[in-house]
């Protein structure tokens, strides 16, 4: 079994659905605190979401399917905040989480056209203000200069893109 069939093509594609599967069904218990803070905030603006969305080998947060768009969740240590992280210094589960990210947007924007919007855990606790405009102009104008929430700055009550984006 471990040397033959769990190496199959069928099986690996089979084990990936099952794991998205399993994780959009215990969703109630894998809620961090930024995707609560999200989920409460997109409720404020009552926009309907869907956690957990399975796209066939991939779960994403929060679907919007209204608006057919996306939103992940970035944990700053999961996800090596580059504000944060040096590049250099990364530990070896950041370095693995990143190579999933870029699989994930690959795969999400070949099969499904979309761009995923990126709101990172830092934003949530100190600029919920900016998470909310930055959700309202990706509804509104899908197709923005960049989608990672710490490349941008309120001034007043505008969203700025960073002059230094990363």
């Amino acid at each position: 079994y471990a040397e033959v069939w769990s190496q199959s093509d069928e099986w690996k594609e089979s084990s990936r659905k099952r794991a998205v599967d399993l994780l959009r069904n215990k969703i109630h218990t894998a809620n961090t605190k930024p995707q609560i803070i999200l989920n409460q905030l997109l409720d404020s603006m009552q926009i309907k979401y869907i956690n957990e969305y399975s796209c066939i080998y991939y779960s994403i947060d929060n679907y919007l399917p209204d608006h057919n768009l996306m939103i992940e969740v970035m944990g700053d240590f999961w996800h090596a905040h580059p504000n944060k992280y040096n590049e250099a210094n990364y530990r070896d589960m950041q370095i693995q989480r990143i190579i999933k990210d870029k699989s994930k947007h690959a795969f999400i924007k070949k099969h499904y056209g979309i761009e995923i919007l990126y709101i990172w855990e830092d934003d949530l606790y100190h600029n919920l203000d900016l998470c909310r405009s930055l959700i309202e102009l990706y509804i509104q104008a899908p197709e923005l200069k960049t989608y990672h929430s710490y490349n941008y700055h309120l001034s007043g009550t505008s969203l700025i893109v960073n002059e230094n984006m990363i």
